[in-house]
């Protein structure tokens, strides 16, 4: 997970993915690392592919360019409430 957020912000997201992830029965997340997307090309990667997901929800004119590359590769996606 890309670590350039605020500490509050931080402990509030992996709060938020625990409970809504994890069960007593199945446990989804047992370690969330947060990393210097400067310095790792994975994380870097995931943020642009996810940009490109939340773009195609918008109103933009190209809000579906992105989106149609990333297309044939998606296997999951979670759409959180705002």
């Amino acid at each position: 997970m890309d670590g350039q957020g605020e500490k509050r912000f931080r402990r509030e997201f992996l709060a938020y993915i625990r409970r809504e992830l994890n069960h007593p029965n199945k446990k989804i997340i047992s370690h969330l690392e947060f990393v210097d997307s400067k310095k790792n090309v994975l994380i870097q990667l995931a943020d642009m592919v996810a940009g490109a997901i939340y773009r195609s929800f918008g109103n933009k004119s190209d809000a579906n360019i992105y989106r149609k590359i990333i297309k044939k590769r998606e296997e999951d996606v979670w759409i959180f409430r705002r």
